[in-house]
């Protein structure tokens, strides 16, 4: 529980939060610092007062003792003289007259002369390397004409200012890591948890985007506040819902663009257009071809208005479209009202003249439900014809997957000079098809641009 506690709570994931919290603890520091040093100075300044206080009463008591001592005998006195040991021992003291004039002096010397003290009125001066201070005792406590200058030594109040100095720096630390460690924790709940989980959120808005049928769930829509931070999550929530929506509606018309071009490309055919631009073509070795030709559709175009013409042919060739994907088959175009169908392309297939047959066959077969539905006497003529072929994209402008060769003239004859109501194949077609099919031989005719050539009726499918 501690561990899952403290793993939400850690600030130090965040280089922000580190940064943050490096700032606290600096400047807690620094001002503890500056309040350290007058503190410092204000209790050296006391510990002075008191060591000179403890000197100026063991002077007052030897002058109430012996009120008629002379000169050397106070010096002599001095010298035995036993002060607070807690601040200090007297190394040494000048006597001055009145007027300046030194009257004896033992021991290690003050520095702080009388014409010092005269001049800058210094009671106390401190000699930092050394480790001394002078003392400057005046007529009002030796209580006669004379000027007392004392030296001591300074080491126990050193000691004693290191010790305080220790003991603030010890505090300093404790207090600012404190008041880190709370800072911390709070920063890391009002702050840097809530701006991690907007960060995640961001790095998350782009999968959920492209889930358009799923929700967004956020962890700041968990999260309410009334300040700034709350104010970016609100933004960032209208922004997304503003974002989804644009990505849906483009979600859909992408995909009706993508349909549209699937209806004019084959799947594998789109792929590779989008992804390269320029000429698409591809050999096949097999293929199959199928022309359809509508027999009567101009005759019929004189007795009916061109909207109804239209209508008519929209539901014929929507057959045929749908007669194409039963049996996986590639529309490759219309022309007028002739209708061009391709098998084993853009994926090869060994059954390719058998899905071709079948196609054509049922192509007749919806062309008389047609007639018998609509009153009509329409037929419909069939050629086919198998080899090899090259498709592919050319252009830049209006794509249309498209076939040529050899194969793909020779299947356009086999339509051409066939006959109303039949399917027409070539010999090729027929040496793939004779096991599965019963075939009228037509014997040799003349193909245009191709001379003489056998041909085969197709008639129906045999009965195994």
């Amino acid at each position: 529980m501690f561990k899952k506690l403290f793993q939400n709570c850690n600030p130090f994931k965040s280089l922000l939060s580190r940064k943050i919290i490096l700032w606290i603890f600096g400047s807690i520091v620094v001002i503890e610092i500056i309040i350290l040093i007058p503190s410092v100075q204000k209790r050296e300044k006391e510990l002075l007062i008191q060591l000179q206080q403890s000197i100026s009463g063991k002077i007052s008591w030897l002058f109430m003792t012996t009120p008629e001592i002379s000169e050397p005998e106070f010096l002599d006195q001095l010298k035995t003289l036993q002060i607070n040991s807690n601040l200090g021992t007297i190394l040494g003291a000048s006597l001055y007259q009145e007027n300046g004039q030194l009257i004896n002096s033992y021991g290690e010397n003050p520095q702080l002369s009388f014409f010092d003290f005269n001049k800058q009125k210094l009671l106390i001066k401190k000699y930092p390397k050394k480790r001394r201070y002078d003392l400057v005792f005046s007529q009002e406590v030796l209580s006669n004409n004379h000027i007392l200058v004392i030296r001591c030594d300074g080491n126990l109040i050193q000691e004693e200012l290191w010790y305080y100095k220790g003991r603030i720096i010890f505090l300093v630390l404790i207090i600012s890591l404190f008041v880190t460690g709370v800072m911390m924790i709070v920063l890391n709940i009002i702050v840097i948890t809530p701006i991690l989980q907007l960060r995640d959120d961001l790095i998350k808005a782009p999968d959920v985007l492209r889930q358009v049928d799923q929700k967004n769930i956020f962890h700041s829509n968990y999260i309410k506040r009334n300040d700034e931070l709350g104010e970016v999550m609100i933004a960032f929530q209208e922004m997304f819902t503003r974002v989804y929506e644009t990505e849906s509606i483009l979600k859909i018309e992408q995909d009706k663009s993508e349909q549209l071009l699937l209806n004019i490309l084959p799947p594998t055919i789109a792929t590779q257009l989008k992804e390269k631009q320029g000429c698409l073509a591809q050999s096949f070795s097999e293929v199959s071809i199928l022309f359809a030709d509508l027999v009567g559709f101009t005759k019929l175009s004189q007795s009916i208005s061109p909207q109804e013409l239209i209508e008519l042919l929209n539901q014929i060739f929507s057959t045929f479209d749908q007669l194409c994907d039963q049996y996986n088959v590639e529309k490759i175009k219309t022309i007028g009202d002739a209708y061009m169908v391709a098998s084993g392309i853009p994926i090869p297939r060994e059954d390719h003249a058998l899905a071709i047959a079948q196609l054509a066959l049922e192509m007749q077969q919806k062309i008389r439900e047609f007639n018998l539905t609509k009153n009509t006497s329409l037929s419909i003529r069939i050629g086919i014809n198998s080899g090899e072929a090259i498709a592919g994209v050319i252009g830049k402008k209006k794509f249309i997957y498209d076939l040529w060769g050899d194969a793909v003239n020779t299947a356009s004859r086999m339509e051409s000079s066939g006959i109303a109501g039949t399917i027409q194949v070539s010999s090729a077609t027929y040496h793939k098809l004779k096991d599965h099919y019963l075939f009228e031989d037509r014997g040799m005719i003349y193909i245009k641009g191709k001379g003489q050539m056998t041909t085969y009726l197709l008639l129906e499918k045999k009965n195994h």
